[in-house]
């Protein structure tokens, strides 16, 4: 149940163009009212379900310094994910 809401978390969050958002896991876990690993740990299940793709950003602060930004998340339209179930489903008969 938690994973399916950290998902529809980032459904709604996500930006209707791109499919794309930015929360930060603290940010998701306070809203959903769970622990940053249990978000962190969902986040990871949904990445290898192939429901999302999360990439690495950078930030730079006004002094110059490159610091690690929150990850961008990228969620998949559902007829792909679908459609690679099947697939996956007719190659395993």
């Amino acid at each position: 149940a938690s994973a399916v809401a950290v998902y529809l978390y980032l459904l709604r969050s996500a930006d209707r163009k791109t499919d794309q958002c930015h929360p930060s896991e603290a940010t998701i876990a306070k809203r959903l009212h769970l622990s940053r690993n249990t978000v962190a740990k969902y986040v990871r299940l949904l990445e290898e379900r192939g429901l999302i793709i999360t990439e690495h950003t950078k930030i730079i602060t006004k002094n110059g310094i490159k610091k690690n930004g929150n990850l961008l998340y990228t969620l998949i339209p559902m007829h792909e994910v679908m459609a690679t179930y099947y697939e996956r489903q007719l190659t395993a008969l």
